[in-house]
């Protein structure tokens, strides 16, 4: 086994899932500091990020990524991914903001225009 640097936390979402048997489930995800070398075993020359899918910063897993921007792109992708999975596997059912508004894994409306917008523009540019 191998030790990761503590767990230096700069995001995190507190979220309720609701199973489509109605059963609630708090879910709580973190994204750590992006870090060098990465500390999973033959991946030295990478970047990393720690992730959590739970409360407790011990059972922190560890995302690589080329650098330390793409370490965190792929932390975010997996913490999302997460999210989807957890309804999949659990045959359906939705997340909640604590506020009581549902949260989508795929984003706000607000990131979703802009990658909307984003992909316009590059459509653009390349043609």
């Amino acid at each position: 086994m191998y030790e990761l640097p503590e767990f230096k936390q700069i995001a995190s979402r507190q979220l309720i899932f609701v199973s489509a048997a109605q059963h609630r489930m708090e879910v709580f995800i973190a994204i750590g500091e992006p870090y060098r070398p990465a500390r999973t075993p033959g991946m030295a020359e990478l970047a990393a990020c720690q992730v959590l899918t739970c409360d407790d910063p011990a059972l922190a897993s560890e995302v690589t990524g080329r650098d330390e921007m793409e370490a965190l792109a792929a932390a975010v992708e997996f913490l999302d991914l997460f999210l989807i999975n957890t309804i999949r596997q659990s045959g359906g059912g939705a997340l909640f903001q604590p506020d009581g508004t549902v949260y989508d894994p795929s984003g706000s409306v607000q990131l979703r225009e802009f990658r909307r917008i984003a992909a316009r523009s590059a459509n653009v540019e390349g043609a």
